[in-house]
């Protein structure tokens, strides 16, 4: 185990899933931020629709953006740097992004 291991009340690796909405269009984008990051895994919902801050996104002709959800399994010690990295593209690229991240009890 190393240093930068922290283990839970029940002697394992405390860990965070972490919960990525962004718009569709800059999905690529945030997969070689990830990447980059040292991420080595991933799942991504394409093309997910629905109602939010940013307005409408149907996928339809009326409406015809869509966001991506990307989730990310993670030593609970890399999530802040890993924050604020996004946070920074965010920033640079005036990109709206929505985070949210729980704690995972069981892998």
């Amino acid at each position: 185990m190393s240093n930068l291991d922290i283990p839970n009340a029940i002697g394992e690796i405390a860990m965070r899933m972490l919960m990525i909405i962004l718009n569709s269009e800059v999905r690529e984008e945030m997969e070689i931020l990830l990447k980059r990051e040292g991420v080595e895994g991933y799942t991504e919902i394409p093309d997910v629709r629905g109602y939010g801050s940013t307005g409408p996104r149907m996928g339809s002709a009326v409406h015809p953006e869509t966001s991506s959800v990307i989730m990310v399994l993670l030593e609970d010690t890399k999530l802040t740097e890993l924050l604020k990295t996004i946070d920074s593209y965010c920033t640079s690229c005036k990109q709206h992004v929505k985070i949210v991240h729980w704690p995972v009890e069981t892998v």
